[in-house]
């Protein structure tokens, strides 16, 4: 046999066991047994709302649907005054701490807090949000409110923008206080005595009146027309004494064409406007029984109805009317003897509801968050979400519950 025969047999030997082994070494290696590890974190579970409060600790933002809390500004502070923009994404806040009155804007998507302003204690701030959200016009003053023909002490008017840019002076040598940022773009202002319509930048006046009768005053959202008590003392022969009249009037800005809403008789308080202007809501004593009801003035007919009609001997009192964001719903209190109760009246099915408290016992109606829940609290502290339809939520406890808003629910892991 010649050597290169020979050779044959032993490379077809080599390559078959070169391909036995690949055809080896293809098949998966066995996965040796998986270790314990710990369980995916849960989706999260929580309704999907967050709430803005002051506690002990200071002021604190929870996202109840995540379980998160993000504390904003820390240590012991009293709340003076807070307004949300329209969208609810920023909520301003003035603050008392030990020396000093400080304001500031809460981002409530991103849990975030912006430094405004500060000014000595006793300043008094007010807050006015432009329609469209992101801007902010303040007042400040020195302390106390005016009363009588008093003007404010010494302060100011600056202008914000929530996404930044810094502030600014409005140009107002004599207004300290912000009423409305009208959808025209100017200003509703006053001095404590007069009531002013400015423009926005440089403070030009466009209109006066004087507003030292004037109490419980709103601004319609749209601008046009004011709502207020006109509040004066009248002559009663039967008592032979000088009393209080407070009569519910509407108005321009300027003070033309009121007209007369409410007389004395009826007691109005705590004028509301609807979102969209069309109605206003008040509570007004019921001059044929006792208690109070709720009322609502139509703007086009220029009739005022009860929203709830008094049963005979009716005794109770509901007050507080609160329109929900997108004004389909008006909430109040209905209170009997000791209790108070949270009520919904709901425009597109014409249905009034109780909500449930769970375990307040005093609830106080504190807020709308979204259109379809209230913020209530009771003088303790204890606060819950209250859906207009399903159980109430515990809240953290607060000393000061501010505001509540809806919240994108997030994604399961």
């Amino acid at each position: 046999m010649s050597p290169r025969t020979a050779l044959v047999p032993v490379t077809l030997s080599l390559l078959a066991a070169l391909l036995l082994s690949a055809c080896a070494g293809s098949e998966p290696a066995a996965t040796p047994p998986a270790a314990d590890q710990p369980p995916p974190p849960a989706a999260p579970s929580g309704p999907a709302y967050g709430v803005l409060y002051v506690d002990d600790g200071g002021l604190k933002l929870t996202n109840l649907h995540t379980g998160t809390t993000t504390a904003l500004a820390l240590g012991r502070l009293a709340v003076q005054t807070h307004a949300a923009s329209a969208d609810a994404r920023w909520v301003a806040v003035a603050v008392a701490t030990g020396d000093s009155v400080r304001l500031a804007l809460v981002d409530t998507r991103t849990a975030t807090l912006q430094p405004l302003h500060a000014a000595a204690r006793g300043t008094v701030y007010s807050l006015a949000w432009s329609p469209d959200g992101p801007g902010l016009a303040f007042g400040f003053y020195a302390g106390p409110p005016p009363s009588g023909d008093e003007r404010t002490g010494p302060g100011g008017i600056r202008l914000a923008d929530a996404r930044g840019g810094g502030i600014r002076d409005a140009g107002c040598s004599s207004s300290t206080i912000v009423q409305s940022w009208l959808p025209d773009g100017r200003l509703a202002v006053s001095d404590g005595r007069n009531l002013y319509v400015v423009e926005r930048d440089g403070c030009a006046t466009r209109s006066t009146v004087d507003a030292r009768r004037m109490h419980e005053l709103t601004i319609a959202p749209d601008g046009r027309r004011m709502a207020y008590l006109h509040r004066e003392l009248r002559y009663d022969a039967g008592r032979r004494a000088y009393v209080p009249d407070s009569t519910l009037m509407l108005a321009g800005l300027d003070g033309s064409e009121a007209v007369e809403v409410a007389g004395d008789r009826y007691r109005a308080h705590r004028p509301a406007w609807s979102p969209d202007a069309t109605v206003l809501a008040f509570d007004v004593a019921v001059p044929e029984g006792s208690g109070r009801l709720v009322s609502l003035y139509d703007r086009d007919t220029q009739q005022a109805t009860y929203l709830v009609p008094p049963d005979p001997g009716h005794t109770a009192s509901d007050v507080r009317p609160l329109w929900s964001p997108g004004g389909t719903r008006l909430a109040f209190t209905r209170r009997e003897g000791e209790t108070a109760h949270p009520m919904v009246y709901t425009f597109t099915d014409l249905l009034l509801r109780a909500v449930s408290t769970g375990t307040l016992r005093q609830p106080a109606l504190v807020g709308w968050a979204g259109d379809d829940a209230l913020l209530l609290q009771d003088p303790d502290g204890a606060a819950v979400l209250a859906p207009v339809q399903g159980p109430a939520v515990p809240l953290p406890t607060a000393r000061t519950l501010l505001h509540g808003w809806p919240v994108e629910p997030a994604a399961r892991p």
